[in-house]
């Protein structure tokens, strides 16, 4: 296994930056004796941690590159309150060592869909249909049970979520209860806690008005192949089809690297101080006498019979795929838990079900054109 080292400088004032929102976060906390010495363990831990991660970003996304590159590991620092130095190494595994890396089975998963999907989807598309809501926008002052879009700042930690809430008079302390009253575009100051006061601002408000769709009413779905209420019912039976066809490709793709791995255990000697580096990543509690040898076998093991696969096969993940994949979670999730979703998870989705589609289609060709060839 070969390596090579990466030096990183980082600039001044972004260094004091960082050290900035060290100290933000340990007042957060409510830290004791917060001082210089603190403030830099902390700017320290957060910059490798971010560094190393942005370095590993960059070589797995060189796609037609041939190796299969590692996490970075720390070798080297330099830091001090003016600057801040970092050096890392970087193991890889070429292809001229993993040419032989057995990727056939002869023992593998079937491609499966949710039992009785069909008799699931079509008692969905009649409760949607009959307990339809139409979301009207607001103009004037945000009632009860009105639908509003918040952006939230919170400026010690210089973050901000956008999250959508239902106006309510549950709690005369809440978030939800402040809202009544207000209009979009206001902007004003909610304490969560004593400690946590952050900048609100309604982007949105709508009216949740309960109608069941029919023929007199689908063209407010605005949708051009939605002329009648049978074309609707029709829309969101494959729309949700589609949805769990999604996630049984992504458990297949998932499973197939899972048996590729197995096929090749302990294929590759994995340096001691790449798994060590991993070992001082986890939690000390949740890996009480954790051998490096079990960390080759749960954590890299998988990782490169994946990546190997992703080079063998000369797969990628394009802009246009990221985009796709992006609109599927914020079309099935809230904005807050969007939000929360990396760009490298949602990368890895993409990998994922690709490889599954190189296996499905050579394994279960029928499978395949009845469920992708028109995707």
């Amino acid at each position: 296994m070969k390596s090579i080292t990466r030096k990183v400088t980082l600039e001044k004032e972004f260094w004091i930056n960082v050290q900035n929102q060290a100290l933000h976060y340990l007042e957060s906390k409510k830290e004791k004796g917060i001082n210089q010495a603190k403030i830099l363990d902390e700017s320290t831990r957060t910059i490798i941690f971010f560094e190393k991660m942005k370095l590993h970003e960059e070589l797995l996304s060189k796609y037609d590159d041939p190796n299969v590159y590692l996490a970075p590991i720390l070798i080297n620092k330099d830091i001090t309150v003016e600057k801040a130095g970092l050096e890392f190494k970087v193991f890889y595994i070429t292809e001229e060592e993993y040419n032989d890396f057995a990727s056939d089975l002869t023992n593998r998963p079937d491609f499966k869909l949710p039992e009785n999907y069909d008799a699931q989807i079509n008692t969905f598309v009649d409760n949607y249909v009959q307990n339809f809501s139409f979301k009207n926008d607001i103009k004037g002052e945000i009632k009860l049970n009105n639908e509003v879009g918040l952006e939230i700042y919170k400026a010690d930690i210089n973050r901000k979520d956008r999250i959508v809430l239902i106006a309510n008079n549950n709690d005369q302390k809440s978030l939800e209860y402040a809202l009544i009253g207000k209009k979009v575009g206001d902007k004003f100051t909610y304490k969560f806690t004593e400690e946590e006061t952050y900048e609100i601002h309604i982007l949105n408000a709508k009216e949740v008005v309960k109608t069941p769709l029919s023929d007199d009413n689908v063209n407010q779905l605005q949708i051009p192949e939605i002329k009648n209420l049978d074309d609707a019912k029709k829309y969101v039976y494959g729309t949700i089809k589609s949805g769990m066809v999604d996630e049984s490709l992504v458990t297949y793709g998932f499973q197939i690297v899972d048996q590729v791995s197995k096929l090749n255990l302990k294929k590759f000697n994995f340096p001691i101080e790449l798994l060590e580096d991993k070992i001082s990543e986890i939690d000390p509690q949740k890996i009480a006498n954790l051998k490096p040898e079990e960390v080759a076998s749960t954590i890299y093991e998988r990782f490169v019979a994946q990546w190997i696969l992703i080079k063998r096969f000369k797969l990628n993940a394009s802009q246009t795929d990221m985009n796709e994949e992006i609109n599927k979670i914020n079309a099935s999730m809230t904005p807050a838990e969007a939000s929360r979703i990396s760009i490298r998870k949602v990368i890895d989705i993409i990998l994922i079900k690709k490889i599954g589609l190189v296996y499905l289609q050579k394994y279960e060709p029928n499978t395949y054109k009845q469920n992708f060839e028109t995707k």
